[in-house]
């Protein structure tokens, strides 16, 4: 009860978040693992990283990656959450969030809630004409969805082995 009214008296500038999953249980002294902390100020910023920091979603979002597959993008636990098919034993670069090396965050995929979420608050990025991708899908048509920050409201579900693009986060 006293860490919502702590929050419901200092917001989410005065308060770090912390992935859940993450780096809680890690010994503090451990620099080499990937911190997920993010710091919440008041208004989107952007870092010489090119990491956009969200001050609704108190998230970290990664810079708008080159085209990729679905499969590629997703980590190996989402992919076998989302329905992993023949191209999870093949495909020769995945977890490209999982293994984004980034200022010091540990990165995911997002959801496609967490997307319609940015997409309907109209973020700065230097670049919103692009589906993202999101780690859910659906395991029986071989589909996954995405969203366009350019197109506040469309969600799509394109195939796995389509290209589009990816925005990992870190909250």
């Amino acid at each position: 009860m006293s860490q919502v009214i702590w929050f419901i008296l200092f917001g989410c500038q005065e308060k770090a978040i912390n992935v859940p999953g993450g780096t809680n249980n890690q010994n503090p002294q451990d620099t080499t693992t990937p911190s997920n902390d993010v710091d919440c100020g008041d208004q989107w910023e952007q870092d010489e990283n090119g990491i956009w920091f969200d001050p609704v979603a108190c998230a970290a979002w990664s810079p708008l990656s080159s085209a990729k597959t679905w499969h590629q993008v997703v980590s190996s636990s989402e992919a076998e959450n989302g329905g992993c098919d023949e191209f999870c034993d093949v495909e020769p670069d995945l977890n490209y969030c999982a293994d984004l090396d980034l200022g010091g965050f540990s990165w995911k995929t997002p959801t496609i809630d967490q997307l319609k979420d940015i997409v309907t608050r109209q973020p700065p990025f230097e670049s919103l004409d692009h589906d993202l991708w999101s780690r859910d899908s659906d395991p029986i048509d071989e589909m996954a969805w995405t969203a366009n920050a350019d197109q506040p409201g469309m969600e799509v579900s394109l195939y796995k082995t389509s290209e589009a693009y990816v925005r990992c986060i870190a909250e």
